[in-house]
């Protein structure tokens, strides 16, 4: 018999979870489960009603109504038949999304015991059942389990209040606890706990320097449990479609109403708060695009794959945000243009015990001239292209080689400034009339940040906008005749408009396919450039780096594999070749009583994948550049790939096409000369060190709460933070630098074959 202290007794359990199980009929099931919460009395806690009495007063938690079961059974259904993968629901779908849902509710097993998640796996093969009949009465039960276990750690917590915390002692404590065993016995629960509790008073202490550190940890823990239990049924609800959702690939979820219009604003750019989009990967709130003309992206702090741990107003309570729904953290992080909020944030690749780091925002709406393109010219100057050719000594810890800005001894360093120096920003206007005979030294560099088309202004009561039509522009009042090439940066730019992408694209080739797409049915369909003209056909480039995702792979992947330009950047791309859809649950219950006055909500669900020219998916490898430059996200866990359930790589077959312009001939030599250039680059070196130094480092399996040992281990933390935060502003002037100087090689390779 299996046992769960919470959900009771189940009188059957020795025959739930395994094949006997499908000779009762659903209606069979739900009356044993009915019966097993009947007889939980183990705690006090009635699971199957809605009032919990608690040690410190009675509280409501919520229930599935009618409305919540017709939305689930509903929503299930249409992510079997519509998601990509076409999977329907079954035994494996069952049980991945029990393993999803407890991930979602105790991503680092602090809370739930072994006893829960015995009692909760005798389900592990019949949620799919229970969906599709539209019973989610296990998703409120293990959510109330939640929430009881919650209110034990908070009960022992409090009891410890007077105990001081002994900072001199030898202890440790298990920062990622995503694989650990779940604790066997409440003992075993409360010594978790109190390490748990001691570790974050340290880390408290350590970020604020403050003596009022277990005072602050306490007011987080308080606000903690009064969420979860002020946490309404369309809370549970998204939180358990959407970890189904999940199991399918991790860009689809079912939204609330109040998500999707928070997802609304967030797209129109109407939004005030931080400039950034958030989704939740294992409970936590994690940055998936930082918005370019928002306050983030002013600040420069905030990175693609950052976990918002907590927030704090100004001068205000700390509020913790793991666990939550997406509703109310984006209700903490919102909040009027022009106030600060602080934001806790722990790096992709640091542990979430670790300390945070403060940044402080001040809230805004989006700039929209952010996003837009722009163009700069430089001017070629040879004299200040020589590389440099100084040795210097590998680095053993970031301190010893760039601690600071100031150059070691016997070491020229030039700054990015002057590293510069290359190429001159001219603010010369440029006269379209030059004769063919004036010197083409110019490098016309245009930056995108985001793909977008539609109208401007309030409600779009504006002029039509368009990143392909803004790029045409830029190329046609920058590009004259002593223009040597031009660079396309694309870095950083997470996407958008598809159609863009493909316009784009075709300003640089002579008709021909752009991208494919294959949709839910299996149908590839081509886009082509319609466009028979070149708007423009010299020397060009695309600078790219990890951040650059989805339609920047688009553009990026067509002009490679059409042999247009090089392509430089980090190792590879985001890997985003997915195309996700915002599907409304109204059309299909609007004949329902229940949602007469009522939205149930819609799904965000993946539809389609992209397919490049050569019939490659750029899902998950996204786009390799021909010249592969040293970066500092090198060091970086993010991309598709590390995303769990990405959708895998596949591809379609190729397509053929018409290589007007042709630099693939070029690659080998610019690719050599390039790799001189970097090896020869004093910064790049020492990237090149720090990388490899901090790659050799072992992460501990273990934090230490040894007060003097933490504060050495995290102070070498902060150092290699702020070594890599050094080596990312002078990287982006450094891959610019080398991109241009590519440019540079490509247009003396083409001149001098065409002279041939």
């Amino acid at each position: 018999m299996v046992e769960s202290p919470v959900l009771g007794n189940h009188s059957n359990g020795d025959t739930v979870g395994n094949d006997t199980m499908r000779i009762f009929s659903t209606s069979h099931i739900l009356v044993i489960a009915r019966r097993a919460t009947i007889m939980c009395t183990c705690l006090g806690v009635v699971a199957a009603i809605s009032t919990v009495q608690a040690a410190d007063g009675a509280f409501e938690l919520p229930t599935a109504g009618p409305a919540e079961s017709t939305i689930a059974r509903v929503a299930a259904r249409t992510i079997a038949h519509e998601h990509y993968m076409q999977y329907m629901l079954d035994d494996e779908i069952s049980a991945n999304l029990l393993d999803e849902y407890i991930r979602t509710l105790d991503p680092q097993r602090l809370y739930f015991r072994q006893a829960d998640i015995a009692y909760f796996s005798s389900f592990r093969r019949v949620l799919d059942d229970f969906l599709l009949e539209g019973d989610i009465d296990f998703a409120f039960d293990v959510y109330r389990t939640l929430v009881t276990r919650v209110g034990e750690w908070h009960s022992f917590i409090q009891s410890q209040r007077d105990n001081p915390l002994d900072f001199t002692v030898h202890e440790s404590y298990q920062p990622n606890r995503s694989g650990a065993s779940w604790c066997q016995e409440p003992e075993d629960s409360r010594e978790l706990w109190r390490l748990a509790f001691k570790n974050d008073v340290l880390v408290s202490r350590l970020t604020a320097d403050s003596d009022s550190a277990a005072a602050t940890v306490f007011q987080s823990y308080e606000r903690k449990l009064r969420d979860l239990r002020t946490n309404t049924a369309a809370d549970v609800l998204e939180m358990y479609l959407s970890s189904l959702a999940r199991v399918y690939d991790p860009h689809s979820s079912y939204m609330s109403p109040t998500t999707r219009d928070n997802f609304n604003i967030a797209m129109n750019l109407s939004l005030e708060g931080i400039g950034a989009a958030l989704t939740v990967v294992d409970g936590t709130p994690t940055v998936v695009r930082v918005l370019p003309g928002g306050p983030s992206a002013r600040d420069g702090r905030l990175r693609w794959g950052d976990r918002i741990v907590a927030v704090a107003e100004e001068d205000g309570e700390r509020v913790d945000l793991a666990n939550l729904p997406l509703r109310k953290i984006v209700s903490y992080i919102r909040g009027p243009r022009g106030s600060r909020i602080n934001l806790y944030v722990i790096d992709a690749d640091e542990d979430l015990a670790a300390e945070p780091e403060i940044i402080g925002i001040i809230r805004d709406t989006v700039d929209l001239k952010g996003r837009q393109a722009k163009a700069a010219e430089y001017k070629n100057n040879p004299v200040a292209d020589t590389p440099t050719t100084t040795a210097s000594p590998a680095p053993a810890t970031p301190s010893e080689a760039d601690a600071s800005d100031t150059s070691n001894a016997g070491e020229t360093e030039p700054t990015p400034s002057a590293d510069m120096s290359a190429f001159e920003s001219t603010d010369q206007q440029i006269n379209p009339e030059h004769g063919e005979s004036a010197a083409r030294d110019r490098i016309v560099v245009i930056s995108l940040p985001s793909f977008y088309t539609g109208r401007s202004g309030r409600k779009g009561s504006g002029k039509i906008q368009s990143s392909a039509r803004d790029i045409r522009d830029r190329l046609q009042q920058s590009v004259t005749p002593d223009t040597l090439g031009v660079v396309i940066d694309l870095r950083s730019n997470h996407g958008g408009s598809m159609a863009d992408a493909v316009a784009m694209a075709g300003l640089f080739i002579r008709e021909g396919p752009v991208v494919q797409v294959r949709n839910v049915h299996g149908q590839v369909k081509v886009h082509n450039d319609m466009d028979p003209e070149i708007h423009y056909d010299g020397p060009l480039a695309v600078l790219l780096n990890r951040y650059s995702a989805s339609a920047s792979e688009i553009f990026a992947a067509a002009i490679q594999d059409h042999h247009r330009g090089v392509i430089v950047g980090d190792e590879k791309t985001h890997g985003k070749g997915t195309v996700q859809h915002i599907r409304s649950l109204k059309p299909q219950l609007r004949k329902s009583s229940l949602f007469k006055n009522r939205d149930p909500g819609s799904l965000k669900l993946t539809v389609s994948k992209f397919y490049r020219v050569t019939g490659a998916s750029t899902q998950r490898n996204g786009v390799t550049p021909d010249i592969i430059l040293p970066s500092p996200r090198d060091i970086r866990s993010i991309g598709e790939s590390r995303l769990r359930n990405a959708l895998f790589w596949d591809s379609v077959d190729p397509r053929p096409t018409l290589n007007i312009v042709d630099v693939g001939r070029y690659i080998p030599a610019l690719q050599r000369r390039s790799e001189l250039r970097v090896s020869e680059n004093l910064q790049y070196r020492r990237l090149v060190d720090d990388i490899a130094s901090y790659k050799a480092q072992k992460r501990p399996r273990l934090l230490s709460l040894h007060l003097e040992t933490r504060k050495e281990y995290e102070r070498n933390q902060k150092t290699w933070k702020q070594t890599f935060r050094r080596h990312e502003r002078r990287e982006a002037d450094a891959a610019l630098q080398e991109a241009m100087r590519i440019v540079t090689d490509l247009a003396e390779m083409m001149a001098h074959r065409d002279a041939q």
